[in-house]
């Protein structure tokens, strides 16, 4: 008895993460009135996460231990990274703001005229339908929101809402992606690059679901190289697998010049570093010397 609006032709090679999804559980939706927010650069698998956490509570839930009746999934995505063609592709339409949100969540509750309500009108119904069911909803991407737009929402869900739903404080819970760090009272979790044992998993499906007709496996010594390579990153994992089986390049070859040669994978996963990078030219000259004196970056 779980309502859901999970994308699952989204959903694509998942694996491990189970650390991720136990701290997460733990620190996020078990506690009453917790909100969270789920970081990392571009590519790193911030949605596939969320997707892979609506899927087990969809799924596993059993009526006594559910912790949601309704599981809303909203995309702020306007772009996606292609690790194929390692272009850049422009996706469909995208939430934008409070009003976009208010939307979903009242079509999702099949209310009717939506498209007819102005802004006070969608706040007040989807104020009464939170407070008489228990929802989870997911924000992905908020980072391609404006700045006001975004702090509008954070606003709303985490101080409005919260006040309204203080005698039900397990009624509703938030759940944010976003590739920066947001000021906010929400429980701040970073999430980083597969390990090397979730890396060789990963290899492992993606090979076994599209290049195990005909080409060779890799051996344990590739993918160790592949995961230093990579620290680990879904899309880039994707992109070098790519590469290995559908352009026929060498192990060697890709390991040795995957960030010097894939501009666009750099843009679409580090784009705000690169922007502030643009922004100041000191930090810029202090990265360059700091390269070339060796020191980390």
């Amino acid at each position: 008895n779980i309502r859901a609006n999970i994308p699952f032709d989204d959903i694509n090679v998942f694996v491990g993460r189970k650390k991720d999804i136990r701290q997460i559980s733990n620190a996020i939706l078990e506690i009453p009135n917790q909100n969270g927010i789920i970081y990392g650069p571009g590519g790193i698998g911030k949605t596939a996460l969320m997707l892979k956490i609506l899927s087990d509570l969809n799924i596993e839930s059993t009526e006594d231990d559910k912790l949601f009746d309704n599981l809303i999934f909203v995309s702020a995505k306007t772009n996606y990274y292609n690790p194929i063609t390692r272009e850049i592709v422009e996706k469909g339409k995208a939430v934008k703001n409070l009003s976009n949100i208010f939307s979903v969540i009242l079509s999702f509750f099949e209310s009717p005229h939506v498209d007819t309500y102005d802004f006070g009108s969608q706040r007040e119904l989807v104020i009464d339908l939170l407070e008489n069911n228990r929802v989870l909803l997911i924000i992905d991407n908020y980072e391609t929101l404006s700045k006001e737009e975004g702090r509008k929402i954070i606003n709303f869900f985490s101080e409005e809402l919260k006040y309204i739903l203080r005698a039900k404080p397990h009624y509703f819970k938030v759940l944010i992606t976003s590739r920066e760090l947001v000021p906010s009272g929400f429980y701040q979790y970073k999430l980083k690059g597969l390990n090397s044992r979730e890396t060789a998993q990963f290899i492992k499906k993606e090979y076994d679901d599209k290049y195990r007709d005909g080409k060779q496996q890799l051996t344990t010594d590739q993918v160790t190289r592949i995961h230093d390579t990579s620290n680990g990153i879904p899309i880039v994992l994707k992109q070098i697998m790519a590469r290995i089986y559908e352009n026929n390049e060498s192990v060697v070859d890709v390991v040795s010049n995957i960030s010097g040669k894939d501009d666009n994978l750099v843009n679409f996963s580090f784009k705000e570093v690169l922007g502030i990078l643009k922004k100041d030219p000191l930090i810029l000259d202090i990265l360059i010397l700091m390269d070339i004196i060796g020191n980390p970056i």
